[in-house]
């Protein structure tokens, strides 16, 4: 007894031994505590594959809170999972059983849950009779889901960013894998509920997916990689054919990584149905026959093989129609595959995730001559099991739907939007198409698709492929006719379902000779899918370029076909091999040939002429990157900052650090240095594939402390004298305004004299050192209420040439007109020309003639302060006059006879 449905009460449930109702519970609606048979009137079976003996018990296996039923029958153990949402508990509460083997011995009892190596999960124990058990280690997981139209945008250049919302998904970004179509992206983030993702080369129009550990989920919407606004084919847009030797080439090809190396390889069917692998061995330019290397094939046949990864190890493996699946066991730069495993036959197969459990069943027609049904076998593998199909093989046995012919197309994509992926074949026999809705059951089995629609679509339909024509979000079908009647016939199959009702309105075109095979492809990378054709009879491949714009599909939204003539055409298929972000046509010849068309169309390049440059820049300024773009239109800007914590580039969001984040000029505010770090700028534009600026450095630094100023006092009409400290010669800036404004022309250092002032006044003086500047310190310049100056009355000074003069005392001479002389102020500011020396000590001024041979007038200018800061000058004439020097020597040859006077005034 345990409680099943959360009321509170204990429900009571056991295992019915041989009827096919395997399990029964009866709830418990006890209200007073009193028990009585009448206190469980509800009786529910649960059916399932664990009819015969064994026994039941509960545990809560998958961690959501609810108790799973775990039952055992003569030979196995099933685990019903409990769905159970509330309200009225039901059957379908539970998912038909998960199916163990019991193992060796006698038959399975009541299972036991214990968490037995501590990881969080709960696994079984399950008696086996006398001294054997069987031990079920827990290794379930949530699988991750993509949630319905949240791919977005559908369509984008190689580099450009798409946002993948979901639930399940990994926080660590490197835990999500994200594939499009068969090349792997790089994931920019992740939460639990979106990833971003960059668009990787080798993208082509193909499903985005995402795998979790082993679980993966498909978009049900094709992505288109973008390059050109469109063209008009013609003979320039592709270049001549790269040939590659494939003898016995056959009409299936595939593209996809299989080494991991992030580059597309190509897998095609060649003799006896062998599938031969290449491997991408391209560098740079153009296609060359070095693009692709000869890498081997399997081991046998594997007809009209397809890749998909069966067991989730993030490799693709490669599975034919004729039972036959090999696994991917390449490393980088080799590829692999080990020995085949059987996994049943058919007449064609897809691949699709029909119970959203992370794994990608498959769906096949029936092969010709083995009844007319659909077969499905849902995925029961873990990753490295490779299992004969079978109950506990990689692939459970075939579930069949009836259809109304054998053999046929398949597609399996979700028409109407449910989320469920529903499968689609064509019967050649009967001439018309089935659909076969999913039902959303959350295990694969015979009640998984009912309600079977069938559309007439004419005489003997082959292959059948889906892509979203005109972009409306929904999934279109495109069929082509085998031989007979119609084998010119395209029929594309417009969309116009809703949730619950599929149903599609008929477009008829017409390819110039019988299709051979047909492929879907965005060739010009407008972001509208073109219908691609091969044509064996008639020697050629046809492009029906798109031109839908708005509204309903008609023929007209498609342009009569353009053709190249290529010998015996069979399979084919489109795959960018040379990463320029353009798919080539690829397609195989009868003569033995894998052709490869180089894609040629130009698309727009972005380029950068002008770069952001970097530096180092004053806390709380501003530092503003700048760029320019060309090459397309509608460019534009996302500014990036390098996340050390990340360790990636993050966009940047309008705020007050930064402003114009999506613009080609950024400011960056640096507030104590904070914003400062490596930066770039993401630019994109229309149809180009995004372009990064270099990458530069913006350094904060302090700015050096404001000065220490020094003002003065002086009278009015006075020039000023100001000082400051604290820098070097040239470091200082002296400004007239506290903020703004320019600093004084030329005035550079440590001293600053103002204009003559008539009233006191602040100037400003900072310090820069070359890369900041400090805050301005005030300095005042202060007018003095001042009288007036003192009065020097002036008089002649007598000096003899060789000799001091006599004092001259110019106290006396000195009157003031308010407080007193400052004698210590009387100063010499003007010396004598002639070189004599002239000196005031105590108000005594004297002039030092000695050694100065000179006779005549010249002045001095003496000034003289009072104590109250006021001066005055005065010039002071001096007269030098000389003494009488008789030379009266006589040459020792007696030519001197005569002698010379000198300094007399006559």
């Amino acid at each position: 007894m345990e409680d099943i449905n959360q009321d509170g009460r204990k429900d009571i449930f056991w295992k019915n031994g041989s009827a096919n109702n395997d399990i029964v519970v009866l709830l418990n609606q006890d209200t007073d505590g009193i028990i009585t048979s009448s206190d469980f009137p509800t009786q529910i079976p649960i059916d399932g594959d664990v009819s015969t003996g064994g026994s039941v018990s509960v545990g809560d296996v998958n961690g959501d809170g609810r108790l799973e039923f775990l039952a055992t029958n003569n030979s196995n153990i099933g685990v019903f999972e409990n769905r159970f949402e509330g309200g009225a508990l039901a059957a379908n509460a539970f998912v038909a059983p998960y199916l163990l083997p019991g193992g060796t011995g006698a038959g399975p009892t009541a299972p036991t849950v214990a968490d037995l190596n501590r990881d969080g999960r709960p696994d079984l124990v399950v008696p086996l009779g006398v001294n054997r058990i069987s031990l079920f280690e827990n290794q379930n997981v949530a699988a991750p889901e993509i949630a319905v139209n949240t791919v977005s945008p559908l369509q984008g250049p190689v580099g450009s960013t798409v946002t993948i919302t979901g639930r399940n998904f990994s926080p660590t970004p490197s835990e999500n894998e994200v594939w499009f179509g068969s090349v792997r992206a790089p994931v920019v983030s992740a939460t639990p509920n979106e990833i971003r993702v960059t668009v990787p080369p080798g993208a082509v129009y193909a499903p985005v997916s995402v795998r979790k550990g082993e679980l993966a989920s498909r978009y049900h919407l094709p992505f288109s990689t973008t390059f050109s606004a469109g063209v008009s084919f013609d003979n320039t847009h592709f270049a001549p054919p790269t040939p590659f030797t494939l003898a016995g080439a056959n009409y299936d090809i595939e593209v996809g990584d299989l080494d991991l190396d992030g580059k597309p390889d190509v897998i095609a069917e060649a003799n006896a149905l062998v599938t031969s692998f290449f491997r991408n061995t391209h560098t740079t330019g153009g296609i060359s026959t070095a693009t692709l290397t000869a890498a081997g094939a399997t081991s046998s046949s594997a007809a009209n093989a397809k890749l998909v990864d069966v067991d989730g190890d993030g490799r693709l493996d490669i599975v034919g129609i004729n039972g036959r699946t090999y696994p991917n066991q390449s490393t980088l730069g080799v590829i692999s595959f080990g020995s085949d495993f059987s996994t049943g036959d058919g007449s064609n197969l897809d691949f699709a995730d029909f119970n959203l459990d992370g794994k990608f069943d498959i769906a096949r027609t029936s092969p010709l001559g083995f009844g007319s049904n659909l077969r499905v076998n849902e995925n029961q593998g873990t990753v490295g099991m490779f299992v004969n199909a079978g109950m506990f093989g990689t692939f459970g046995s075939n579930i069949s739907f009836t259809k109304p012919a054998e053999g046929g197309g398949i597609a399996a994509t979700d028409l109407d939007n449910d989320g469920f992926p529903d499968i689609v074949v064509t019967n050649p026999g009967s001439d018309n198409i089935s659909i076969f809705p999913n039902t959303q059951g959350l295990r694969v089995n015979a009640s998984s698709f009912t309600s079977r629609q069938d559309i007439p679509v004419g005489d003997n339909p082959s292959r059948i492929y889906y892509g979203d024509f005109d972009r409306d979000a929904k999934n279109d079908l495109l069929l082509y006719h085998g031989a007979g009647t119609s084998a010119t016939v395209l029929i594309l199959l417009h969309n116009t379902s809703s949730p619950g009702n599929i149903s599609f309105n008929r477009i008829d075109l017409t390819n110039p000779s019988a299709t051979t095979v047909a492929h879907i492809a965005d060739l010009d990378g407008d972001g509208k899918p073109e219908i691609i054709t091969v044509s064996e009879t008639g020697n050629r491949f046809s492009i029906f370029k798109n031109l839908h714009t708005s509204g309903a599909l008609t023929a007209a939204s498609f342009a009569a076909p353009f053709n190249t003539t290529v010998t015996a055409p069979r399979g084919l298929t489109t795959g960018d091999l040379n990463l320029d972000g353009k798919p080539e046509i690829i397609p195989t010849r009868a003569a033995g040939f894998l052709l490869v068309y180089e894609n040629l169309i130009p698309n727009p390049i972005i380029t950068i002429p002008t770069q952001p440059v970097g530096g180092t820049f004053c806390y709380n300024a501003a530092a503003v990157l700048t760029l320019a773009a060309t090459g397309t239109t509608n460019i534009n800007y996302q500014w990036q900052r390098f996340d050390t914590v990340l360790s990636s580039f993050v966009n940047l969001v309008e705020s007050s650090g930064y402003a114009g984040v999506a613009t080609p000029v950024l400011s960056i505010n640096l507030p104590f240095g904070a914003n400062a770090g490596d930066f770039r700028c993401v630019v994109n534009g229309d149809l180009a594939s995004p372009v990064f600026s270099n990458t530069v450095t913006v350094v904060a630094v302090a700015p050096p402390p404001p000065p220490v100023g020094t003002g003065a006092s002086v009278c009015a009409g006075s020039p000023a004298t100001l000082t400051a400290s604290g820098g070097s010669p040239g470091q200082y800036r002296w400004y007239t305004v506290a903020t703004g404004g320019t600093a004084i022309a030329g005035e550079t250092n440590a001293t600053y004299t103002t204009p003559a002032l008539t009233a006191s006044t602040d100037f400003f003086v900072a310090i820069n050192n070359g890369t900041c500047e400090s805050g301005r310190t005030a300095v005042t310049a202060t007018i003095q209420s001042c009288s007036a100056p003192p009065t020097i009355s002036t008089r002649p000074i007598a000096a003899i040439v060789g000799n001091l003069s006599q004092p001259l005392n110019l106290v006396p001479l000195i009157a003031v007109a308010s407080g007193n002389l400052d004698v210590g102020s009387i100063t010499v500011v003007a010396q004598p020309p002639s070189g004599a020396r002239a000196t005031v000590s105590n108000g005594q001024l004297t002039v030092d003639y000695t050694a100065i041979i000179f006779a005549g007038k010249e002045s001095i200018t003496i000034r003289a302060c009072d104590t109250n800061g006021n001066c005055s000058t005065q010039i002071f004439e001096i007269e030098v006059v000389g003494d009488v020097v008789v030379f009266n020597a006589l040459s020792p040859n007696g030519a001197n006879p005569t002698f010379v006077l000198q300094y007399i005034e006559i």
